[in-house]
């Protein structure tokens, strides 16, 4: 949380117990050796005496947050803690949780004076608890705190995560969309496409040219679906019935509007 965080108890109580890791818990080791040790290792000191800290494999620790979670509250439940200092403890806890801002505000920069007093208060009186409990116990807390730490960070892991898996389904779905989008209009250019070709092979017939005025057909598209002759067309050239009946069309259309391009085309045609 950057330079403002509030010091938490976790780094003002020390204890003489040397303490090795087994995954994310922190158990009492009182044979830990203190010999070489790979460099990888941490070494925590506590009260002159070296315990050593020993990391879970890299790559092979795949717990969730609810996990450690439940990891955490068996802990706590097993501790000598009595009934009371284990409620008395949840509700300190409680208060430093609500004083925290969360990550997404403390990105944004350090929180504000009353937000920090809030934060350093309930801290206090955390640390305050821890400090007049007997070493067994504060050693207990103390290694439920770390428990919690590491719950947190994987809830932070998995948020983010989760973030991008939403984003990349809401982009795959608009994909998908703008795709199908996209045949559909294709399509409906093929089936309007061979209406004009039915429409031409008729008017051949009619007429006994195989030069035909396409100013007719451009009439009828500027009317649009309306129309009696294009709906016709459309249905030999296999226009879907649940599609919507094309709009009035055509580049006169757009350049002067449909009552003038109308106009035009009737011009055409009586010529």
């Amino acid at each position: 949380m950057g330079r403002w965080t509030a010091k938490g108890c976790q780094q003002s109580t020390s204890s003489s117990i040397n303490v090795r890791a087994v995954g994310s818990t922190l158990l009492p080791d009182h044979g830990a050796k203190t010999g070489s040790q790979p460099s990888d290792q941490k070494l925590l000191e506590k009260d002159g005496s070296l315990g050593v800290f020993e990391p879970p494999p890299r790559g092979t620790d795949e717990r969730t947050a609810d996990g450690v979670a439940e990891e955490a509250e068996t802990f706590i439940q097993a501790s000598s803690l009595s009934a009371e200092q284990r409620s008395m403890w949840r509700s300190l806890s409680a208060a430093v949780a609500d004083a925290t801002p969360p990550p997404e505000e403390t990105k944004k920069g350090p929180p504000s004076p009353e937000v920090l007093a809030a934060m350093q208060s309930a801290r206090k009186a955390q640390d305050a608890f821890i400090a007049e409990l007997p070493l067994a116990q504060r050693e207990e807390v103390l290694q439920f705190i770390e428990m919690k730490k590491r719950e947190r960070k994987l809830r932070s892991k998995e948020d983010v995560l989760r973030s991008k898996a939403e984003h990349i389904v809401k982009g795959g779905v608009r994909q998908q969309a703008d795709l199908a989008s996209a045949a559909l209009k294709e399509k409906k250019k093929e089936v309007m496409e061979r209406a004009f070709w039915l429409w031409q092979k008729d008017r051949q017939k009619q007429e006994g040219s195989s030069r035909i005025d396409s100013t007719e057909w451009k009439r009828i598209r500027a009317i649009g679906g309306e129309n009696p002759t294009l709906g016709r067309y459309l249905k030999l050239a296999g226009w879907d019935a649940c599609w919507q009946l094309p709009e009035p069309e055509g580049r006169l259309l757009r350049r002067e509007g449909q009552d003038a391009a109308l106009e035009r085309y009737s011009q055409r045609k009586s010529q």
